[in-house]
């Protein structure tokens, strides 16, 4: 092996190591349980799912996702969590991940939940754009969170 491949090497493996040490913060999260002992009847259930698109199909980073400030779960493509809440406003809120932790806010969307109501909330990341930096491009997108229907949820669109 050349010098050449061994610094290579030793700077690949000083990344990895990184990331590695760098996903375990990810553990300090408050994670979010809902509402305990609470009958069907005196909570609202809540449908969050991220749309079933061929954009970060196969990206290993999946955005997280937050109830009140409190981890829900990190959603793929496609993927959805149903959870429970109390009557009144709530907060979800995702997070796009920067090695594997999360990063800057990608969506908001506050509401107002009632007993016994059901809520679809879609999630949909989008390609924005690709920008020329150099001898390589950057590529940007869009991510919303808001309202959605019963319909919607079940084909993930």
């Amino acid at each position: 092996m050349c010098k050449k491949e061994s610094v290579v090497i030793r700077k690949f493996a000083a990344i990895l190591a990184s990331i590695a040490l760098l996903s375990g913060c990810q553990s300090n999260q408050v994670v979010y349980s809902g509402p305990t002992g609470a009958l069907p009847n005196e909570v609202a259930t809540v449908y969050l799912y991220r749309t079933s698109t061929m954009y970060g199909r196969f990206n290993p980073e999946n955005p997280f996702f937050y109830v009140d400030d409190q981890w829900l779960a990190n959603l793929g493509v496609g993927d959805s969590r149903v959870f429970r809440v109390k009557p009144g406003q709530h907060t979800i809120t995702s997070r796009e991940p920067f090695a594997f932790n999360p990063g800057r806010e990608s969506g908001k969307l506050v509401f107002e939940a009632k007993a016994g109501e059901k809520y679809y909330v879609r999630y949909s990341k989008e390609f924005g754009s690709a920008i020329p930096a150099g001898n390589t491009v950057v590529f940007t997108s869009n991510a919303t969170l808001s309202m959605s229907t019963k319909n919607m949820y079940v084909i993930r669109e």
